[in-house]
């Protein structure tokens, strides 16, 4: 399952370039 964690990561990098680095972040973690 842990793909599907870096797939949804990239999809949303990718998807929502409108958010900012440090949300990003905050997310991952």
């Amino acid at each position: 399952m842990y793909f599907v964690f870096v797939i949804s990561g990239l999809y949303v990098l990718f998807r929502l370039p409108d958010l900012s680095p440090d949300n990003f972040v905050l997310n991952l973690t």
